[in-house]
């Protein structure tokens, strides 16, 4: 299922929703390239469809480690500006916090589509 944003590529799309996140975040738009967030976007699009994946992202931009309370991994993050590349590494235990935590299943479209289409 395809994010209803601008592009004609999953990455274009998830880049430019990476890159609204990012500058509501931040006050401005990210220096990336789609080469940099097409690698992971397509690496994770071997498991993950387009709506999970802005889901990750949403949980990316406030995450605060596996109980929402752990400000070093709130603060590592922030002084990486969030960078795409550390994504990758937290998709598991995102996947266990969103489920544990928040009561929401990753793998269940019907519940992860309403929480991306609010930030669209």
């Amino acid at each position: 299922m395809e994010l209803p944003t601008e592009g004609k590529t999953y990455i274009v799309r998830l880049s430019s929703f990476y890159a609204t996140l990012w500058e509501k975040k931040y006050g401005m738009k990210p220096m990336m390239s789609f080469a940099q967030t097409g690698k992971v976007f397509k690496e994770l699009s071997v498991m993950f469809n387009e709506y999970q994946i802005a889901y990750f992202l949403i949980l990316f931009f406030d995450w605060a480690g596996p109980d929402g309370k752990d400000e070093n991994e709130a603060n590592f993050l922030a002084t990486k500006t969030h960078s795409i590349f550390f994504l990758r590494g937290k998709i598991d235990i995102m996947r266990v916090y969103s489920k544990n935590v928040l009561g929401v299943d990753t793998e269940d479209l019907e519940q992860v589509k309403p929480l991306v289409d609010r930030l669209l």
